[in-house]
């Protein structure tokens, strides 16, 4: 399952329960890729505080796609 950010106002909310296994599915992507420094403690800290709602289910998978991206950026 990917998602990513949602451009149509039409479309319906990411839930908390998709966003949680959006991140399952970086981490893994993540893992993947081998060499890891603080991308796995990045999505520990996004899950927290999407958790805690802290931010939203949208916001968190935002940033877990940044921590990917910028990982696929730097290797």
């Amino acid at each position: 399952m990917s998602i990513e950010k949602k451009n149509n106002s039409n479309e319906s909310e990411v839930t908390h329960n998709q966003a949680r296994q959006h991140i399952e599915a970086v981490r893994g992507e993540i893992a993947s890729m081998g060499a890891n420094d603080s991308e796995f403690e990045s999505l520990n800290t996004i899950i927290e505080e999407l958790n805690n709602r802290i931010i939203s289910p949208q916001e968190a998978v935002n940033r877990a796609n940044g921590v990917r991206d910028s990982k696929q950026s730097y290797h």
